[in-house]
């Protein structure tokens, strides 16, 4: 078990602060520092404060303390005034994307049965559509100037929610991860101890706001920047996309730069080889990173700026953390997550709950003082991942579903979810590691790697990958450049190349949104030919059968359709009962195709008949004789 721990956990604790106590001391020393800028639009510290005071004023009016306040606001500055606000109210904010469905809007107030929406004028139809007699409706931009602007200065219990951050994870239920002020600044305050002890100066001045904040990573950034008297500074990339970004990048002189994954090696590869952005200090991409990834950075990017890649989730912040330069040594294709940060434990387990030897992955537990709360209003489903740690009257434990391995040097290494760890005749394959194969390629974008069930209890895997700009790579070449790094049972069996990966709301790999190859012909460089003969039309149905794909032409390789060594083993038996003949086995795996099989079993036919012909002159001889 890994274990760090964390002296700044304990003082929270006995002084009892909560984040806005930490803010309102920032908005004394630094009244005039740009707190956010967005649109072309800035406000310091002292005006957002000011305004998020006039919104808490009226909140406190209606009585309502400690309960949730929910948010519909655009992705800009008025959304930091809502959230200061409701939390100096004492109450705590749950936040909606407007272009999310209305019902699924309806479904998470009635959940959390909230009294109050807070909006804006945009929005206002939609937020009325909401409303009715149990739910009211404050537009943040129509609030009476006149209204008091001054600190609550309420008694906040650093136990109390700050925010509750709605997933549907694997069931399509929403599910409300609660995260107390404690939680938010045990993260914060941790992290900035970290990331001082490496570099002394002062850090960070710009940082980005990419992550909507119905995202519980945007708490990372929200209250990172704020806690330090920094510059929040927001950009849309979810509505624009990456055109654009690289230019605000560099007019914005951002720092500090917090992206999803998936859309940071979009950004990377698109960059020109000129693009330069000289003011970035920090770097910390989310999900799981690959080598090739960050040798792209070192060409865009200062030396001296920081890559962090870590182990996060909603539900237990920042969990392991490591510092990458330039000079880094990264073996194997898949960047660790990092070493345990000060306040947490970590273990694996197997399947049955047991420990897993150091090399072995297993699922990723973590223990610590500083997890989330629960679900909102589903006490089940908490019950079943949150539990006490018998170690510590305060420390629980929190059975993630993510499957990880643990380095010689206690380095952790992220392998996916539970689902992403598959058995594929018999052998178990971890996902993750074939994606990293094919992202090693020079001509590979992205990749994404998924099972698919075929019958039988089987498996087959499927690989997507987007081509570099200069690519000229076909899906039978890089199946052949993985046959030589991969064993059998982790070749995809099919390759579909795509223009680019879908990518969900929240940055991630959309895997629902890939399209389904299902029993279709994978794209080849062989011109699809049909059956020109009564052998190669039976053999057409025998391989369709065994390898799961329709529409086989004669000249597709038996390779190059995914086919692998049990497949084989399958064909040849079926040949040797339907032909009444015996195929090389070594024959099919080295890059067969139907024509050439219907050939050799012409020849082998008549090579038996010849054979048994010359037997039966030499017995007629025999007798004559």
């Amino acid at each position: 078990m890994l274990t760090q721990t964390n002296p700044t956990f304990n003082t929270l604790q006995a002084n009892n602060e909560s984040v806005v106590t930490h803010f309102e001391t920032i908005v004394v020393q630094k009244p005039q520092q740009i707190a956010v800028s967005g649109n072309g639009k800035t406000l310091t510290y002292e005006q957002l404060n000011q305004w998020a005071n006039q919104l808490a004023h009226v909140i406190a009016a209606t009585k309502t303390t400690s309960q949730p306040i929910v948010l519909l606001l655009a992705h800009d500055i008025p959304i930091c005034a809502a959230i200061w606000g409701v939390l100096k109210s004492g109450n705590f904010y749950i936040s909606l994307a407007p272009k999310h469905p209305v019902s699924q809007h309806v479904e998470v107030i009635a959940i959390l049965q909230a009294k109050i929406i807070v909006t804006q004028t945009q929005f206002l139809p939609l937020a009325q559509q909401l409303e009715n007699n149990m739910v009211s409706v404050i537009n943040i931009e129509a609030l009476d100037p006149q209204l008091p602007n001054h600190n609550l200065d309420l008694a906040i219990a650093n136990t109390q929610p700050a925010g509750v951050f709605f997933t549907s994870g694997t069931t399509g239920k929403p599910k409300g991860v609660i995260r107390s002020h404690r939680a938010i600044l045990h993260r914060i305050l941790t992290e900035e101890t970290h990331t001082k002890n490496i570099k002394q100066n002062t850090l960070l001045k710009r940082s980005s706001m990419l992550q909507p904040c119905h995202l519980a990573n945007s708490v990372h950034d929200l209250f990172s920047t704020f806690l330090a008297g920094h510059t929040l500074c927001f950009f849309n990339i979810y509505d624009t996309g990456i055109q654009g970004f690289a230019t605000w990048l560099k007019k914005e002189c951002i720092s500090y730069l917090h992206i999803p994954g998936a859309l940071f090696r979009q950004f990377l590869a698109d960059l020109a080889p000129n693009d330069y952005f000289p003011d970035m200090q920090m770097i910390l991409p989310t999900g799981r990173q690959f080598k090739q990834d960050i040798e792209k950075i070192w060409q865009h990017f200062p030396v001296e700026t920081m890559v962090f890649s870590r182990y996060s989730s909603s539900e237990t912040g920042q969990v392991t953390r490591m510092l990458i330069t330039r000079d880094t040594l990264i073996e194997g294709d898949i960047v660790p997550i990092g070493y345990v940060m000060p306040g947490y434990e970590v273990s694996l387990i197997d399947n049955n709950g047991q420990p897993v030897p150091n090399g072995t992955s297993g699922e990723i537990v973590v223990h610590s003082t500083a997890l989330f709360d629960g679900y909102w209003g589903q006490p089940q489903l908490t019950s079943a991942v949150l539990s006490q740690n018998n170690t510590s009257a305060t420390m629980r434990t929190y059975r993630t579903g993510d499957w990880g391995r643990l380095r010689p040097d206690g380095c952790l290494e992220f392998l996916g979810r539970k689902d992403d760890r598959v058995k594929i005749r018999g052998f178990t394959v971890e996902l993750a590691e074939v994606e990293a194969a094919a992202a090693s390629m020079t001509q590979v974008k992205a990749v994404a790697v998924i099972a698919k069930d075929i019958g039988m209890g089987d498996k087959k895997l499927l690989c997507y990958w987007v081509a570099t700009n200069e690519a000229t790579l076909t899906n039978s070449e890089l199946r052949q450049q993985l046959a030589q790094r991969l064993p059998d049972h982790m070749l995809p069996a099919a390759f579909m190349q795509l223009a680019a990966l879908p990518i969900a709301n929240t940055g991630k790999l959309d895997r629902a949104a890939l399209p389904d190859i299902g029993r279709n012909r994978p794209p080849l460089s062989t011109p699809y030919t049909p059956a020109r003969s009564t052998d190669e039309a039976q053999l057409i149905e025998i391989w369709a059968e065994v390898l799961n794909i329709d529409n086989i032409g004669v000249h597709d390789s038996f390779a190059d359709l995914g086919g692998n060594s049990l497949q084989a083993m399958r064909i040849v038996s079926r040949v040797a009962r339907d032909f009444k003949v015996n195929i090389s086995l070594g024959v099919l795996l080295q890059k067969a195709s139907i024509a050439e099989m219907a050939l050799s079993i012409s020849q082998t036919i008549a090579e038996q008949f010849d054979s048994d012909r010359l037997q039966q002159l030499l017995d007629e001889l025999e007798r004559s004789i």
